[in-house]
C-alpha cells in the first residue's frame, strides 16, 4: 500500500473525495476514494501505516495518534466526507432511537465508563433495528473531531456484518464468522429473514475456540445445529483451521459472499481491511 500526498491532488478534487480511515491498536488505515473518477487510476487510494503501542488490546494513545496523522498529509486533506472506524473492544448493542437518557443508562450499565477519562460516542451504525455505542478516551474523541471533517464514527464489528449480509435473507439461520487479520479476534453475526439475531466479538486463540463460540451463539439462541448455515471470512489460514473444526457440528459451512458493489471496484478493493471496503460502499 503506498501513500498518496495531498499535494498531488487537486483542491477541487479533494472535496469530491470520501476518505475512510480504520484506528486499531497496533496500525492505522486510510484510503482515498473518488467516485466519479472515470478511470481506475487514482480511484482509489490506499495506506497502512504500523503504529509501534505495543499494544495489541487498546487504541493507541492521543500522542502516537497526533504524531502519525500530522506525518501524513493525505490525512488533513478537505474531504467531502470521512468516516472513521475505531477497533475498541469497549462497545454495546442497544435498540435504535434510545433518546438521550436511555442510552446513558444503557451504557452505564453495560460499559460503565470512566466519567472523567472517556467519553461515549453512538456510531452511525445500524444493524437491523440495533444500533451501537462505543467508549472512547475523552482526548482522542477530541482529537479525531478537531483533526477530520465532520467524522462519522463506526465500529468493525457493525461494518463486517454489514459487508457479509449478501447470504442472510435466507429463512435459514446464517451465522456469519469473520476471522481479523493479523490480530486474535472474531465476529460472529447471527441473521434470521435478515433480522440480526445476535452479534458479538471473541478472542479466539484456536480454530476450537471459534467452534465453541459459535455453538455456544446458536445454543444461547435456541437453534439446532442443522438448521443453521455458516459462513466463514478473514484470515485465509484461520479461516480454513477453523472450517475443518466447524464442519464436523454443521452441515452447511461455506466462505461467506462478497457484495457485487465490492467486486466490482477491482482486485485492490477486495483486498482491502473489510471495515475500509464496507466504508466506501456506504
Amino acid at each position: 500500500m503506498e501513500e498518496t500526498d495531498i499535494i498531488t491532488i487537486p483542491a477541487a478534487e479533494r472535496h469530491r473525495r470520501r476518505m475512510a480511515v480504520s484506528i486499531a491498536p497496533d496500525r492505522l488505515c486510510y484510503a482515498l476514494f473518488d467516485p466519479l473518477a472515470l478511470s481506475d487510476e487514482g480511484r482509489l487510494c490506499v495506506t497502512e501505516i504500523p503504529l509501534a503501542t505495543g499494544n495489541r488490546r487498546s487504541l493507541p494513545d492521543t500522542s502516537v495518534l497526533e504524531e502519525t496523522v500530522y506525518a501524513h498529509p493525505s490525512l488533513l486533506g478537505d474531504y467531502g466526507r470521512v468516516d472513521v472506524c475505531v477497533d475498541t473492544p469497549t462497545f454495546v448493542l442497544m435498540p435504535s432511537g434510545l433518546d438521550a437518557p436511555a442510552l446513558d443508562a444503557v451504557v452505564r450499565a453495560t460499559l460503565e465508563p470512566d466519567d472523567e477519562a472517556s467519553v461515549t460516542v453512538e456510531t452511525a451504525d445500524t444493524l437491523g433495528s440495533a444500533s451501537l455505542a462505543v467508549s472512547l478516551d475523552r482526548k482522542l474523541d477530541a482529537f479525531i473531531r478537531r483533526t477530520f471533517n465532520t467524522p462519522r464514527y463506526h465500529h468493525p464489528l457493525a461494518l463486517t456484518a454489514r459487508c457479509y449480509s449478501v447470504d442472510t435473507a435466507s429463512p435459514s439461520p446464517v451465522v456469519n464468522v469473520h476471522f481479523v487479520p493479523d490480530d486474535e479476534t472474531i465476529y460472529i453475526v447471527v441473521r434470521r429473514n435478515g433480522q440480526l439475531l445476535s452479534a458479538n466479538r471473541f478472542e479466539s486463540h484456536a480454530a476450537t475456540d471459534a467452534l465453541y463460540y459459535v455453538l455456544t451463539t446458536v445454543k444461547a439462541l435456541g437453534l439446532g445445529a442443522a438448521e443453521v448455515r455458516v459462513r466463514t471470512s478473514g484470515h485465509p489460514e484461520r479461516r480454513m483451521e477453523a472450517t475443518s473444526a466447524l464442519q464436523q457440528w454443521f452441515d452447511d459451512v461455506a466462505p461467506a459472499s462478497l457484495p457485487s458493489a465490492l467486486l466490482r471496484e477491482g482486485t485492490v478493493a477486495v483486498a482491502l481491511p473489510v471495515e475500509l471496503s464496507t466504508l466506501l460502499l456506504l
